[in-house]
């Protein structure tokens, strides 16, 4: 079975004008996490009922598959972009060190 890795994160999301983008951002939007020219697959998990508008910074939690990752080091204070299709739609830094949960 395969182990998920969590960290804790601030996102800034671009304003629309950046990203075309111009409607709040809830759970459920899951771009990808993108470093060292790799797109990762990332379950977000927002603050109850947080609703972020272009520009917003917001503290997250990101929970991704360890298998997707096992070529790249995730650590504290690593900085990342997020991409949905081919547009940057936010920044980021990682808060947390990486925690392995089943």
């Amino acid at each position: 079975m395969s182990n998920d890795i969590i960290v804790d994160a601030v996102v800034t999301y671009s304003t629309e004008k950046s990203v075309d983008r111009g409607i709040p951002i809830a759970s459920g939007f899951q771009p990808f996490l993108c470093v060292e020219d790799k797109k990762i697959a990332v379950e977000y998990t927002y603050p109850e009922g947080e609703v972020v508008y272009p520009g917003d910074s917001v503290s997250l939690s990101m929970r991704m598959k360890a298998a997707e990752i096992s070529d790249v080091e995730i650590y504290k204070g690593m900085s990342f972009e997020l991409m949905k299709v081919d547009k940057r739609v936010g920044e980021g830094t990682i808060r947390t060190a990486p925690r392995t949960v089943e």
